[in-house]
């Protein structure tokens, strides 16, 4: 959060060290293996 405040405040890249659709696509992993974990479930995308 630090990271993308700065950046923000700077209007710099730099501090960032990812971009939207990587951390969305990780929590979407992370999202989809505790659902997978509560249900037992296999899930796929």
């Amino acid at each position: 959060m630090d990271a993308f405040l700065a950046a923000v405040a700077t209007r710099a890249l730099s501090p960032i060290l990812s971009f939207p659709a990587e951390s969305l696509h990780s929590h979407l992993v992370a999202w989809s293996t505790e659902h997978s974990r509560l249900t037992g479930r296999t899930i796929t995308t």
